[in-house]
């Protein structure tokens, strides 16, 4: 796990609100205080959807694309919000490649997910990465690349952080 303060917060908010960066990503959680506090508990309502309509079967928890805009609603106005927070998942259609092209030594059916956590407290964005394992291991080649992508994810937007 690493803790990042984010220098450029405006930059990426557009990333999060406006570019599709994230939109693969499963939202488990969100929450955005402005006059009121908005909560979006990402799993998903299957019986919403018709028949061979919305996302895929094997999704437990809405994919960011579908509730960005919402999201961006909520915030956009001329104040900024006063607090936010994002709990977003790697996709797990992606982590078996992520684990072979990183060259962690960790197996894909003992992750449970990597995560990025958001977290503005009206002045500071925070962003946190988390791995989640199904049972113990001592091996932390996964963690250590999954931090390593998020620190270079970052750097390739020209996102701007300082690790704490």
């Amino acid at each position: 796990m690493i803790a990042l303060r984010i220098l450029d917060i405006k930059k990426l908010i557009a990333e999060i609100l406006v570019k599709d960066t994230f939109d693969s990503y499963s939202l488990t959680e969100a929450q955005v205080t402005t006059f009121c506090t908005f909560q979006i508990d990402g799993r998903l309502e299957r019986e919403f959807f018709g028949e061979g309509e919305g996302p895929d079967a094997s999704d437990t928890y809405v994919r960011w694309k579908l509730v960005r805009e919402r999201v961006f609603d909520v915030i956009r106005g001329r104040k900024t919000p006063l607090a936010f927070k994002f709990v977003l998942f790697y996709p797990p259609e992606l982590l078996g490649d992520f684990l072979r092209e990183s060259g962690s030594t960790v197996r894909e059916d003992i992750v449970a997910g990597l995560c990025i956590n958001l977290r503005f407290d009206g002045t500071n964005l925070l962003l946190t990465t988390g791995t989640s394992m199904k049972t113990f291991t001592a091996d932390r080649s996964c963690e250590r690349a999954w931090d390593d992508a998020v620190a270079r994810m970052l750097a390739s937007h020209g996102i701007l952080a300082e690790k704490l």
